[in-house]
């Protein structure tokens, strides 16, 4: 909406600026005197009489032009006063600003009306009246001169003409010629142009702000009057707020210099705050520093006392109203109070005091601080602010520590704390509502120290997310047991929740004949949610089972359980169990297909037919199939299941598989099938975990005066609302836009702002007003608006350009007549502290509308003739009121000039026009992130080859996470007949940690003893050696060490790294021999090669290991030494695009080969993979775009992408997401995605290709040229 001013003139917008005072009022009024005096006789009378005649005509001269406004005036002039009365321009006045003469008025007329008889004399001159007698001037009635509370208002009339011939005065206001009058003289007081002209280049700059300006200078020059003038302005105010000079003998026609304090002319106080102190070394003076603020509004110099220990320092400082300064003082290293209870630093000024004790434990001491940030969480959930997040602050130096901490988020500080602590003590600072709550994601935290440089504590990764939880992954049952035989139970729990989760895992098994627990474990885990790896565990029990018959097991999460059956004994006769239940597609969409797989397995001793039921929650049996298995043979089973059927429910479905020997449980979760987005109440619902973008296209608060644009401030503020609480923040609050000639202008959150309307709409500036967010499902989003006052409290109220400063920025071909307009900024003193109009769930919510594609906009051109329209901002995106935007696109249109808003009203004339800002919310893709397992491999190992008897040994490990997810693992080792256990630290995605294992060599005799070590978490990834204690008398060939990949693809050529070191007296040459075999069909093979090594050397060799898909054993020898097997994997991976839904654009998932048909733009394209295979590999993915005349628009090849990790043996395919950032605008586009063996330089394992067929917002379907087929219509009438 537009308020206030709407005129328009063909001045330059930028002299709108000093259309109006702020601080200073000059009324300025254009009169034509007429004085006409007629012939007729006048009486004698006396001069005295004459005089109060004269007196009392010229206090109605005063009054009648205080009354003029635009309005004629005639007063009678008496006939006493016949041919005396006239008008006088010689005497003057100046008004300065600052004392800065580029701030003045300059010299002007202070025009005067007079009556003059025989020396003495009456006069109207500067709106008041004086007389002159014998004795002097005085004052007959003040001045049109007004100040009060530091606010001064200058009212003079500027008469032009003079007497005429009859005994009227008429007096004739001249409108115009007072509103140039006033322009120039304003224009004259602030800027750098002068009353007669701009600058020679047009362009009108500040020299003295309004909001700057500490005082005025008042001169009267020539003024037969100067002697009141001077007595007037003395006698009526405090003189330390006014002075006049010269103060005595004051003569007619003598210069008047009145002197006024502006602003804030409270008396000055000086206030101390922030009392601190510093050394920079041992033994090096104390810095002692304080802020003075002067909390008055007049500038004064005052006295600054220090006091410490017998030490007094004083110095006098000069600040001005409302500024501070910080004040500095120095303690000797030789007055340096030392002792427990401290001496006192005590600051003192007129007004004000404050101490702080400083502590020293010695003369020479400094302070140091040490950060614990034990008790800030490393995860919360969206808007958590907990009060139990403190920072502690130690002082572990001799000297009170006045410290500053400061936190910064990923690198940017973000806010800072001060806090003073004593030598040995330790103080808490409270940082909860500090902490970068606001979305769901992971940063740095770093809180440093002032005291202490390099003294910092972070946290890295600090999760904010949705809360966790704990799904039971895999289940690995027991099956074939025999009695006497140990039973274990164990099941895979991950974490698939965003944020960190702790809880209990309890594994129970149950004698089901008996009704007993036979075994029970429970575990507290606390594992890592997906917004900073999703962490997984391994639970487990044993039981040793006795007694032949049938049993259970459950296993119990804080939010899932999952139970089976086994039977122990050897089984007389056929046994069918079950193994790799899985579902394919969990959760599903209602409605959707799932396929329900399992194997069944004959582990009895004699064949059988039986059936297998699947049944549902209610008992159902839903699905069944019947197999004939011999004794160890088996057999796989595929359901599928249509959700959208009666066999399952919404929610949680627990279904069960079972023989006539055993069954499994697994829960199938069936979801609603919703919309991606939907929106009521103001409010944006995601329904799936996406990634969002809201940009604003527009905001048309504003007013306009000639050529300038006045906008009123306008803040937006996110609330997001999902299980994870509440957040709320205003957005873009620091926005700085720098111009490229480097002006840079603050908007702040400001998106009403000259500089924010430009970058909104002109496309040679970027717009950066945009936000993108990662939400998870369930989110609500809410985009509300606040628009707040300059210098007004209501919008019916006229707003003064004055309370504007000129930002610099011109829009050009803004106006009717293709002319530019130019923009102002409210100044920060004047905007109101609290929003005119503030939208939010409960208040005004109809003050803003959502519309998506296809509805028609409220107040659709509907805006004042000078502001741009709904079209102007979102240009192509509406046609004739009705919008056209993209699919799963959302507009935002604001009403904030009045309150309580209705679109009913919005077809009429005038208001709501919902204009006043304009956002746009889109989904650009589901956010999908495949997070892999973690894989932990033994990197580097460093161990002795050989000590001397007694002597000790320490084995040093270096083990790496290959994998997806943050994870830590138990670490194994054996040596000359014990067991060691270590940990590592928690390692995330390519991160590194050495432990230390101190052997107990100590006590063992001469010999060569083999060390084994391998990380329990990843299968195969092992290493392995000998250490000799003592010297052989002869040559001796150690392995020192084996080391080989626990898991290679067959296109790799794997080997091993062998260390041998020659640990005896001698030389010597030997054979170093590898053997291997396969353990699935029982193959071998050996490779040799021959080493010659002097004593106490070690020579590096590989040997080969086999390329051929399987499962092995290897071992190394020497003549003196054979190593113990270690296992080695290979397999094959098979990385394809799969043909179903792997085309992801925005919400939805397209076949590849098929037209991807869509309303609007792709700026993101996400591609799936998928490998089958039993090992994880890395591949390079390439995306080619050409448009329909095989013009190559986009082409972006991923690297090195990684799909699976380790062994992927007994898994389903394994899924990775690759995404292009194709901003693709709407056309017909073919594509073609390729994956590659390896990289680029090999060959290529898949390829796909497809059509994308993206329809513009604004007709419907693309240009015809783009058009893969184009559409004729007509009309047939049948009679």
């Amino acid at each position: 909406m537009g308020y206030g001013h709407s005129l328009s003139s063909d001045e330059r917008g930028v002299s709108a600026i000093v259309a109006v005072t702020l601080l200073i009022g000059i009324t300025l009024v254009g009169i034509v005197v007429i004085l006409v005096v007629g012939l007729g006789n006048v009486a004698e009378t006396s001069q005295q009489a004459n005089m109060q005649v004269g007196e009392e005509t010229m206090l109605q001269v005063d009054s009648s032009l205080e009354q003029t406004g635009s309005e004629n005036t005639t007063v009678d002039i008496p006939r006493e006063l016949e041919g005396q009365v006239a008008v006088s321009n010689g005497q003057t006045y100046n008004l300065t600003l600052n004392g800065n003469p580029q701030c003045s008025t300059g010299v002007r007329n202070l025009s005067s009306v007079q009556y003059e008889q025989n020396g003495q004399g009456v006069a109207y001159e500067g709106g008041g009246v004086w007389r002159m007698t014998e004795s002097g001037a005085t004052m007959v009635s003040p001045p049109d001169v007004s100040y009060d509370s530091g606010s001064l208002d200058v009212s003079f009339v500027k008469i032009n003409g003079q007497i005429g011939t009859t005994a009227e005065l008429q007096m004739a206001a001249n409108t115009t010629r007072e509103q140039q009058h006033q322009y120039n003289l304003t224009r004259a007081l602030y800027t750098d142009g002068t009353y007669d002209a701009p600058p020679a280049d047009g362009n009108l700059d500040y020299v003295c702000r309004p909001r700057n300006v500490e005082n005025a200078t008042l001169r009267i020059e020539n003024s037969q009057y100067a002697r009141a003038w001077a007595a007037w302005a003395q006698d009526n105010y405090d003189s330390d707020l006014v002075t006049a000079t010269p103060s005595e003998n004051v003569e007619p026609g003598d210069t008047v210099t009145i002197r006024y304090s502006l602003g804030d002319v409270s008396e000055a106080e000086f206030d101390v705050s922030n009392v601190t102190a510093s050394r920079a070394s041992p033994g090096d003076p104390i810095r002692v520093t304080a802020n003075v603020t002067n909390t008055g509004g007049l500038r004064a110099e005052k006295s600054v006392e220090f006091d410490y220990g017998g030490q007094h320092n004083e110095t006098t400082t000069s600040i001005g109203g409302g500024d501070s300064k910080e004040v500095t003082f120095t303690i000797p290293a030789d007055n340096a109070v030392v002792g427990p209870s401290g001496e006192p630093m005590v600051w003192t000024t007129p007004s004000d005091s404050a101490s702080e004790t400083l502590t020293l434990q010695s003369d020479t001491a400094v302070p140091t601080s040490d950060l614990d940030r034990s008790d800030v969480p490393s995860s919360l959930s969206v808007g958590a602010s907990p009060d139990d997040a403190n920072l502690t602050v130690t002082n572990t130096g001799g000297m009170t520590a006045f410290e500053e901490v400061t936190m910064t988020v990923d690198g940017q500080p973000e806010a800072s704390w001060d806090v003073v602590v004593s030598p040995g003590e330790s103080e808490e600072i409270p940082v909860g509502e500090e902490l970068p709550t606001g979305n769901v994601g992971t940063h740095t935290l770093t809180f440093s120290s002032a005291v202490t440089p390099g003294e910092t504590a972070s946290i890295d990764p600090f999760t904010v997310g949705e809360s966790g939880y704990f799904r039971l992954t895999s289940v690995s049952p027991p099956y074939d047991v025999e009695r006497g035989t140990t039973v274990n139970v164990s099941a895979a729990v991950t974490n698939s929740g965003a944020e960190q989760l702790r809880g209990d895992i309890s594994v129970t098994i149950l004698d089901d004949d008996n009704g007993t627990t036979v075994a029970e474990t429970t575990e507290t885990e606390t594992l890592n949610g997906t917004a900073s790896g999703a962490e997984s565990a391994t639970v487990w029990t044993e039981y040793t089972a006795n007694s032949v018959g049938n049993y259970s097991y459950r296993f119990e999460t804080p939010n899932e359980t999952r139970r089976g059956l086994f039977y122990v004994g050897a089984p007389d006769g056929p046994n069918f169990v079950l193994t790799g239940l899985s579902i394919s597609e969990n959760p599903v969409t209602r409605g959707n297909d799932t396929t329900v797989s399992v194997t069944v397995n004959n582990t009895g001793n004699e064949a059988d037919t039986q059936t297998v039921e699947l049944t549902n929650e209610s008992g159902d049996v839903i699905r069944s199939a019947t197999r004939t298995l011999d004794p160890d043979a088996n057999a796989s089973i595929d359901w599928t299941l249509d959700t959208g059927s009666e066999d399952v429910a919404l929610g949680d479905n627990e279904l069960s598989i079972s023989t006539e020997n055993t069954s499994l449980q697994q829960v199938l979760d069936v979801r609603e099938d919703v919309q991606t987005i939907s929106d009521s109440n103001g409010q944006v619902e995601v329904n799936v975990r996406s990634d969002v973008r809201i940009t604003m296209e527009g905001a048309e608060l504003e007013g306009r005066y000639y050529s300038g644009e006045y906008p009123s401030p306008t803040e937006m503020t996110l609330v997001i609302n999902n299980s994870s609480g509440v957040y709320e923040r205003t957005l873009w609050e620091d926005m700085e836009i720098t111009d490229s000639d480097g002006t840079v202008h603050e908007t702040g959150a400001d998106v009403n702002h000259p500089a924010a309307e430009r970058a909104m709409q002109d496309d040679s500036y970027p717009n950066v007003f945009n936000l993108s967010l990662s939400v998870e499902a369930n989110t609500t989003v809410g985009l509300y608006a606040s628009s707040y006052g300059c210098g007004v409290s209501d919008f019916d109220e006229r707003f003064d350009t004055d309370d504007y400063d000129y930002s610099g920025i011109e829009h050009p071909d803004r106006r009717d007549d293709g002319s530019s307009t130019y923009g102002y900024i409210c100044e920060d003193d004047e905007v109101t502290d609290d929003p005119i109009i503030e939208i939010s769930n409960n208040t005004n919510p109809n003050n803003v509308v959502i519309r998506e594609d296809g509805e028609e906009a409220p107040a659709y051109l509907q805006s004042s003739p000078y502001q741009l329209t709904l079209g102007d901002m979102l240009e192509r995106r509406i046609d004739d009121g009705r919008l056209q935007l993209a699919d799963d696109e959302r507009v935002f249109l604001y009403e904030l000039s009045m309150e309580n808003a209705s679109t009913d009203n919005a077809d009429e004339e005038g208001d709501p026009d919902y204009n006043d800002a304009i956002a746009r919310f889109q989904v650009e893709s589901i956010n999908r992130t495949v997070e892999t397992e973690p894989n932990f491999i033994i990197t580097d190992h460093d161990i002795p080859s050989r000590i001397d008897m007694g002597d000790s040994a320490t084995l040093e490990l270096t083990v790496a996470n290959i994998g997806g997810q943050e994870a830590a693992t138990d670490v194994r080792t054996t040596f000359a007949g014990e067991t060691y256990g270590n940990t590592t630290a928690s390692l995330d995605t390519n991160e590194t940690d050495t432990i230390e294992i101190p052997l107990e060599t100590e006590s063992l005799p001469a010999d060569t003893y083999e060390w084994q070590t391998n990380v329990t978490e990843t299968d195969g990834s092992e290493r392995s050696g000998f250490l000799t204690v003592g010297e052989p008398s002869t040559s001796f060939f150690q392995v020192s060490g084996v080391s080989s990949p626990p898991v290679a693809d067959d296109d790799e050529s794997p080997v091993a790294a062998i260390n041998v070191t020659n640990t005896g007296e001698l030389n010597g040459t030997q054979q170093v021999n590898l053997s291997y075999e396969n353990t699935d069909d029982g193959t071998t093979g050996q490779v040799d090669t021959t080493l010659q090594i002097d004593s106490g050397e070690t020579k590096n060799t590989t040997l080969s290991l086999p390329s051929t898909p399987g499962n092995y054993t290897y071992t190394v020898e020497t003549d003196n030494v054979s190593t113990s097997p270690l296992d080695f994997f290979v397999g094959s991976s098979n990385v394809y695009v799969p043909d179903s839904s792997a085309i992801n654009i925005g919400t939805d998932d397209y076949d590849t080969g098929t037209v991807i048909d869509r309303t609007g733009g792709a700026s993101v394209m996400s591609v799936q993979l998928e490998n089958d295979g039993t090992v994880g590999d890395e591949r390079d993915v390439r995306l080619t775009v050409t448009d329909s005349d095989g013009t190559e628009v986009f082409r972006e090849t991923v690297t090195r992408k990684q799909v699976g990790g380790g062994s992927l043996v007994g898994q389903d395919p394994v899924p990775a997401h690759v995404d292009f950032d194709t901003d693709l605008d709407p056309g017909y586009y073919n594509y073609t995605v390729t994956v590659y063996d390896d990289t680029t330089a090999d060959g290529i394992a898949d390829r796909d290709t497809g059509e994308i067929y993206l329809r513009d917002v604004s007709e419907g379907s693309p240009d015809s040229n783009d058009a893969p087929i184009s559409i004729g219509s007509g009309t047939v009438t049948v009679n």
